[in-house]
């Protein structure tokens, strides 16, 4: 595989790719050697914001916990107003074996965002665990199966005012919590994310 030694080439460790010497390890910051295409897609969604646009993008967790993409968090902070971050599940997009983690933001005027960043502005996160589903195999053939909330007095699915099932999920009470975190930040927050137009 590209970029991993492998017996082969233990003794061309030395060399790069056309043959020079490599320079010694110093103690500088790793850069990320591959393209993750999850960076790619936010500077992109930034460059078409419009002032005071908003974004919700879904990206590899990697992105906001993985050292090497250090920088690229550090570019989000400086271009952007960072709402919430909400931490998924493995497998919620289909057996994709990736974590997570959808991004809210909005694009201020760099005077506002300078001011924001000086207040430490608060940024709403939440690790979501349960969607309401799980995989399930039948005949090597995948697909999601709706898991119900149970009452734990009568052990009996829980049902709404209409009388139906009530998926067991987190979302219905982080929307709830998003909004009412929303009311005490800034008045642009709120006029982008909870003001009825």
């Amino acid at each position: 595989m590209y970029g991993q030694k492998n017996e082969l080439n233990r003794n061309e460790e030395d060399r790069d790719l056309k043959g020079q010497k490599k320079k010694k390890k110093d103690d500088t910051p790793k850069q990320a050697t591959k393209i993750d295409l999850g960076v790619v897609f936010l500077e992109n969604a930034y460059r078409i914001l419009k002032d005071n646009g908003r974004l919700g993008i879904v990206l590899s967790n990697s992105i906001a916990s993985i050292d090497s993409h250090r920088i690229a968090r550090q570019w989000l902070m400086n271009k952007m107003r960072i709402v919430a971050m909400f931490d998924m599940p493995a497998n919620v997009f289909a057996e994709t074996g990736v974590n997570t983690t959808i991004i809210v933001a909005y694009k201020p005027s760099d005077d506002e965002l300078e001011r924001l960043k000086e207040q430490n502005y608060e940024i709403f996160v939440r690790d979501i665990q349960k969607v309401g589903y799980e995989v399930k195999t039948s005949k090597r053939v995948k697909f999601f199966s709706p898991v119900y909330k149970i009452n734990y007095e009568t052990f009996e699915t829980e049902i709404d005012q209409d009388g139906n099932p009530v998926l067991d999920e987190d979302f219905t009470q982080t929307i709830t919590d998003f909004r009412n975190w929303c009311v005490g930040q800034e008045k642009t927050l709120q006029d982008l994310f909870i003001k009825v137009k």
